[in-house]
């Protein structure tokens, strides 16, 4: 009998995230790499096409079929899914590999292409449609990169109440149908609005001070000029800023995350 190998692999270990409904292509598309860039250009080709499936042919930029994932539970795939799984044959040169698309990046692959929106259940179509309106809201003509940042963040903080009766509810979608979600859910909504205007983020999840899972974004202020934004803990009564466009060395005081895996800010 052949040999299959199965590695099944999550996002958030301790953290469950809602699911996404959207209807999604399952046909497996080909394709060879041989780095992690490759790879994460491939995971964000296929969310932004609401594909889970794909069969990888990895070259000489992996030592081999056994770690090379092993980085996948960083920087790679936070921004466009909540897991994934892959698995082969040893008689096969190929790795079949599905995700499993966050709700956020389901959203902006419609939000791309309109004709993807047919394919959204009734509750991520509003959400979209809730996502656009803050954008409207928000954004004005003529401000500066740095104000459009800090005008979605103050836009999420009035929009999202903290889900304190249940802190696994990680979903964007929550937040545009609920009002409500963790900072998780945070997280991927700010990511969501700042990608609908071109300015590109991370979803970093890490851990605050005391061990605890937590969520935020790293966002790009300027070209490649990366600082940290904490949507959850700034929501109070008013909005907060204290932890808007900070520096590695300013948010590590009560933060921690894998530093490696993401850009770095300046100091």
């Amino acid at each position: 009998m052949k040999k299959i190998a199965l590695i099944l692999c999550a996002l958030f270990a301790s953290l469950s995230v809602q699911p996404v409904f959207a209807q999604q292509e399952k046909k497996s598309v080909a394709s060879t790499i041989g780095s992690y860039d490759e790879l994460k250009e491939l995971i964000q080709s296929m969310a932004m096409k609401l594909r889970t499936k794909a069969k990888v042919r990895l070259e000489k930029g992996f030592k081999s079929r056994n770690t090379a994932f092993k980085n996948l539970n960083r920087n790679i795939y936070f921004n466009y899914a909540t897991g994934y799984s892959y698995r082969w044959r040893t008689d096969s040169p190929y790795i079949s590999f599905d995700l499993t698309l966050a709700d956020n990046a389901v959203l902006y692959a419609a939000y791309r292409n309109p004709q993807l929106r047919a394919r959204l259940n009734a509750r991520e179509l509003q959400s979209l449609e809730a996502a656009e309106a803050c954008v409207a809201r928000a954004v004005q003509p003529g401000m500066s990169r740095r104000e459009i940042i800090r005008a979605l963040h103050d836009e999420v903080a009035a929009i999202c109440e903290y889900d304190h009766g249940n802190w696994r509810n990680q979903s964007c979608v929550s937040v545009f149908v609920r009002g409500k979600g963790a900072c998780g859910a945070y997280t991927r909504v700010l990511w969501l609005l700042l990608a609908m205007n071109d300015i590109r983020s991370h979803v970093i999840q890490g851990s605050e001070k005391r061990g605890g899972p937590h969520c935020w974004n790293l966002v790009e202020f300027d070209e490649n000029e990366w600082y940290h934004v904490d949507v959850t803990w700034d929501d109070q009564k008013p909005v907060s800023h204290h932890y808007f466009g900070l520096t590695d060395a300013q948010i590590k005081k009560d933060h921690r995350w894998d530093m490696k895996s993401y850009p770095r800010t300046p100091r």
